[in-house]
């Protein structure tokens, strides 16, 4: 199409996006990838989709590639390739469909990887990296590649529309266009400080950007020196680790603008049920660059650890997995409390003395103390967590996978946890008036007295 708008075959009437409604999460040019030195991780044995008009000519001049071939939900055929590689990779991990008809004819998935991660915002489209399969470099501040360049893609996506289903994004009762031109002046920031040395002072200009036309007491509290001294006390980390000018924090600060729009924009998935449900941000908008201060410390302790090399998937993979973690230290120096209605769990606890600790840490949230003393969440999380350096990581992993859901700021105590129903919150009230007279031994001795007696049955 050479209207400037990307067609999108699979939704009705065969939507148009405009191309400057296409939002890239990160930017032009900044990230690069060698496909033939990583040894096409992307083409051994994950498949791909091809439309079976537009797409598989060349493909089938190869007569016994339909046995292979599958139906997808989207209309589209999937091709099952297997290990150790795609039917059209050569011996030097390069794609032949390319190498003999050009880049035009090789499949969508393939043409558009690894920035395919695509969703639709209302009239807009989001674009984002593949956040594991590729080993993406990212571009010295200097430099540019043409892999990432946005016109590019925008070429790409625009020539022959996209086949593969869409799927839907939301951000809540937000209107999408003043939040996505914040971000996109979020990565020209990001650029600006991609020389930088010190990724603290980018975390506070995004805090300062995030906060731009707030009050001015918002505007005042930009400063996360307290909330980074409570992460590092809680995660064990010395108070300064990396070299300045480190290679980690070119990182960070190019990737940032990816990690926000994986915590703003949030997938909605068709479930067995019938409607739509949304996949729900574990963090506040408020607090993103908390959240990316947390990632970076991640990062941080990562390379400490003995890691080589902090990459793009480094982060995106820290990122995924330590997600309750990032979500229970991005609100570290607020006050915070247990959400009216939600239950108290302590099976998530592989000990009795973990469990212990994750109820006292809970007593500790409960509303009616809370209101009392006022504690930060960092303070209580150091007041509850093992000094022994194993026993912490533990203890973080498993206390914040059960924490991430339930706490919510002491302003929002009013509120009960959506969804609830009468008997989960007068179960809710219950355990914790139990917690609070009768104290945590009497649960855990209770609920490992039911254990020993549910494994024995």
């Amino acid at each position: 199409m050479g209207n400037g708008e990307i067609q999108l075959h699979a939704t009705p009437n065969d939507a148009r996006i405009h191309q400057d409604d296409v939002y890239f999460a990160f930017a032009s040019g900044r990230f690069a990838y060698d496909c033939h030195s990583c040894g096409a991780q992307c083409c051994r044995g994950h498949g791909y989709l091809a439309h079976p008009a537009k797409e598989l000519k060349y493909q089938l001049e190869r007569k016994s590639l339909p046995l292979f071939l599958d139906a997808d939900a989207s209309g589209l055929l999937r091709v099952r390739n297997a290990a150790p590689a795609c039917f059209f990779l050569s011996n030097d991990n390069r794609c032949e469909i390319h190498a003999v008809h050009g880049y035009a004819a090789k499949p969508e998935t393939c043409r558009l990887f690894p920035f395919n991660q695509i969703c639709r915002l209302g009239k807009y489209l989001i674009v984002t990296p593949h956040d594991f399969l590729c080993p993406i470099d990212v571009v010295p501040p200097s430099n540019q590649s043409a892999l990432s360049d946005h016109r590019g893609l925008l070429d790409s996506m625009r020539a022959a529309g996209i086949f593969a289903q869409v799927p839907s994004c939301t951000i809540g009762e937000e209107d999408p266009g003043p939040i996505i031109a914040r971000e996109r002046e979020l990565i020209n920031l990001s650029e600006r400080f991609l020389g930088n040395s010190n990724y603290i002072a980018f975390a506070e200009a995004q805090l300062r950007h995030d906060h731009h036309g707030r009050d001015e007491e918002e505007q005042k509290s930009t400063s996360l020196g307290n909330a980074v001294e409570l992460m590092r006390d809680i995660l064990g980390l010395p108070p300064t680790v990396m070299t300045q000018g480190s290679e980690l924090t070119q990182v960070m600060i190019a990737v940032t603008p990816y990690l926000r729009s994986r915590l703003l924009f949030r997938r909605m998935t068709t479930s067995a049920k019938g409607p739509q449900s949304v996949v729900r941000p574990i963090v506040d908008t408020s607090r993103i660059p908390y959240a990316m201060v947390c990632i970076y410390l991640l990062a941080e302790a990562a390379k400490t650890a003995g890691m080589k090399r902090v990459t793009f998937q480094t982060v995106s993979r820290l990122g995924t997995e330590f997600a309750p973690l990032v979500h229970v230290l991005s609100n570290v120096d607020r006050v915070m409390m247990w959400q009216r209605g939600a239950m108290i769990d302590p099976r998530g606890p592989c000990s009795h003395e973990t469990r212990l600790r994750f109820l006292r840490l809970v007593k500790d949230l409960l509303p009616r103390i809370q209101r009392k003393v006022r504690i930060p969440l960092g303070e209580l999380l150091l007041r509850h967590t093992p000094a022994d350096p194993v026993a912490r990581g533990v203890f973080l992993r498993q206390v914040t996978g059960l924490l991430s859901t339930k706490i919510v700021p002491l302003e929002n105590g009013s509120f009960y946890r959506p969804g609830s129903k009468l008997s989960s919150v007068v179960v809710s009230a219950t355990q914790g008036w139990v917690l609070t007279h009768l104290g945590e031994e009497v649960v855990v001795s209770a609920y490992d007295r039911f254990k020993r007696t549910r494994d024995s049955a």
